[in-house]
């Protein structure tokens, strides 16, 4: 930034050289170097501001058949490189704008340390509670699945029973519940 003062400064600075000699030499590689540093170190600025350095500075530079400065060009590329400096300075403040607040969303985005064991440690309470209802729920499925297996054998058995108890009742002509078992009937005489 400093570099493009000096040059504005000294390109500006009366008076104004009206032939390419050693005075006007040194200004054009002092301006050409801080558009050139600009232009390869700052990125966003905007390609119509740099296409205009540039077409001024080969006006300026000129060719070695003419040794006048043009001075509509060479005041032109003095207010072209004022325009730039301005960009830059407006540039480096809304850097410092958004490093302040890049910090404070830094802040706000990362917790903690204590904060960060609080969450791991709550993270851990939830995940062995889960694991803790999926194996009850696990075996809960298991005995569902087995009282169902025995629940079928159980009426399998029970319609069985049912049968031979009809099929005596018809054959005694004797009226005896299911429940009743053998011995029970024997007694009773059937």
């Amino acid at each position: 930034m400093s570099g493009m003062v000096n040059a504005i400064t000294t390109w500006e600075t009366e008076p104004i050289p009206a032939e390419r000699d050693d005075d006007f030499r040194r200004r054009y590689t002092l301006m050409s170097g801080s558009i050139s540093f600009v232009e390869l170190t700052v990125p966003g600025i905007p390609a119509d501001v740099l296409n205009a350095c540039f077409d001024l500075q080969e006006r300026v530079r000129g060719t070695k058949d003419d040794p006048t400065v043009p001075r509509g060009a060479y005041l032109a590329l003095a207010h072209v490189a004022r325009v730039l400096y301005l960009l830059l300075r407006e540039g480096e403040k809304v850097s410092a704008v958004q490093d302040d607040l890049r910090k404070a969303i830094a802040t706000l985005a990362l917790p903690d340390e204590a904060e960060l064991k609080k969450l791991a440690r709550y993270r851990k309470i939830l995940e062995d509670g889960l694991q803790r209802r999926l194996a009850a729920l696990e075996q809960l499925r298991k005995l569902s699945v087995a009282v169902a297996r025995s629940d079928s054998g159980f009426a399998v058995t029970q319609r069985a029973r049912t049968a031979i108890l009809a099929a005596r009742r018809s054959v005694a002509g004797v009226y005896v519940s299911w429940r009743d078992s053998d011995v029970d009937q024997e007694r009773r005489g059937a």
